[in-house]
């Protein structure tokens, strides 16, 4: 696997064009910390009173990108949380992504976006 660089906004920018699992018409666009789960806009009316994180309101260095990161879901394999984000395809990916279609490709851990973010 080679490495490159990607920026947390070009990560969220991907993962706001994933459909949500309850609501197939609409898009991710929010975290929620209480659940730990990433959600579309609807899902977050159904979340009152919890701590919710618009992807577009949250910043490169900030902690909870991190917990938003580890509740990421892969692309390919849903099942599977995603733990690098794959230049090549330009999705998230799942450790089982890397050992099979992703082995060739560009892929940067989500850790080291996070780190690389903070500094």
């Amino acid at each position: 696997m080679e490495s490159s660089s990607i920026k947390i906004d070009q990560v969220l920018e991907t993962l706001s064009k994933g459909i949500c699992q309850y609501h197939p018409e609409e898009n991710l666009n929010a975290f929620c910390s209480n659940e730990g789960q990433v959600m579309c806009l609807k899902c977050t009316l159904e979340h009152g009173g919890h701590r919710l994180h618009l992807f577009e309101s949250l910043n490169e260095g900030e902690a909870i990108v991190r917990e938003v990161l580890s509740a990421v879901y892969c692309t390919k394999h849903d099942s599977n949380l995603a733990t690098v984000f794959c230049l090549t395809e330009k999705r998230v990916a799942c450790q089982v992504c890397c050992m099979i279609t992703c082995k060739t490709h560009q892929v940067q851990e989500f850790d080291a976006v996070y780190e690389e973010a903070k500094h």
